[in-house]
């Protein structure tokens, strides 16, 4: 189905087995209509295919594929006040994988949001994300037993976490993209038990708290990615007392089973790595660590740490951990 150029206003289903396309050099827009529908509802299927269309979701919900597979290319998806684009599957199986091919999704409550759902993302940008809801503000959420790969992505300007991956069940691989200057955290792992996830390549930069972290997490592998320039944020002690923290990688309570190697680590405000309240099997190879107050600081924890004895600082006291696990939409 080849779209007429021109602005479309309404809320639009593509059925199954559909694809819906402008033609080249040609600009269509779908419009939202104001209402609480979604501007775009994919049912999906193996010939599914949205293709360079702009969604101006004029404050509403905007694309929603349920339950997939679909194809999305070149696709822009402004404004929306949920997500700008939901992949979910609570409409039978979830069979085959949704693909999202140099896309942007910007000025939305939440770029995007997987759950439950098998999504592979391609190029494209995901920026200028923020709301006032208490999950609202994050370039990407993963949860609920999402499947998501990520290659060449950039994830940047978000009010709050870069990417968020949640949940036991949830697997998440991410290689050679960059996520930066995110207001919160850069990359956030949390509960994610089940040994699926990995970064490899790619920069985390620019971001505050902690680059890279997780917490009751298992079975992480991180590697060859650059975790830098990460900024403070002060976190209150008392009334009084505060500390300014800002560091690269972060592990943090209750994560055990973790493979590092290559990892560079450079100039992030405070510590380059910090272990803290872990569990077994860290292993953190041979890391290129420099800048900051601090190269590797291991505290709070009875269980053996693989990193060489010559890159372990000791600050002289507990460094301030805000570890606090994210709220998921």
């Amino acid at each position: 189905m080849i779209a007429a150029e021109g602005t479309w206003v309404g809320s639009f289903v593509l059925p199954l087995d559909v694809t819906l396309a402008a033609s080249e050099g040609e600009r269509v827009v779908l419009k939202g209509d104001g209402s609480a529908n979604p501007v775009l509802t994919v049912m999906g299927g193996a010939r599914s295919s949205v293709r360079n269309l702009q969604i101006d979701t004029s404050g509403g919900p905007g694309v929603v594929v349920d339950p997939g597979p679909a194809n999305l290319m070149g696709v822009s998806i402004a404004g929306a006040r949920k997500a700008a684009l939901t992949a979910s599957c609570t409409r039978g199986a979830c069979e085959g994988e949704t693909v999202v091919q140099n896309s942007q999704l910007t000025t939305s409550a939440t770029g995007l949001i997987v759950s439950g759902a098998r999504v592979r993302v391609e190029g494209g940008r995901i920026a200028q994300i923020a709301g006032t809801g208490l999950t609202d503000g994050s370039g990407v959420v993963a949860f609920g037993g999402a499947h998501l790969t990520m290659n060449g992505v950039t994830v940047e300007d978000n009010q709050a976490v870069g990417v968020l991956v949640d949940g036991s069940a949830t697997h998440a691989a991410l290689t050679n993209c960059v996520v930066k200057d995110n207001r919160g955290r850069g990359v956030w792992i949390q509960r994610a038990t089940d040994g699926g996830v990995s970064i490899t390549g790619g920069e985390v930069t620019g971001n505050a708290l902690v680059g890279l972290g997780a917490r009751d997490s298992a079975g992480l592998t991180f590697s060859g990615v650059t975790v830098q320039d990460t900024k403070t944020v002060r976190v209150n002690l008392d009334l009084v007392n505060f500390e300014d923290v800002g560091d690269g990688v972060g592990l943090f309570t209750g994560v055990n089973d973790v493979k590092m190697e290559g990892v560079i680590c450079r100039r992030n405000a405070r510590a380059q790595i910090l272990v803290d309240e872990i569990g077994p099997s860290i292993r953190v190879g041979t890391p290129d660590v420099s800048g900051g107050l601090f190269r590797v600081v291991v505290q709070r924890t009875s269980a053996t740490v693989e990193v060489p004895a010559a890159l372990l600082d000791s600050p002289g006291r507990l460094l301030t951990v805000e570890n606090s696990a994210q709220s998921v939409p």
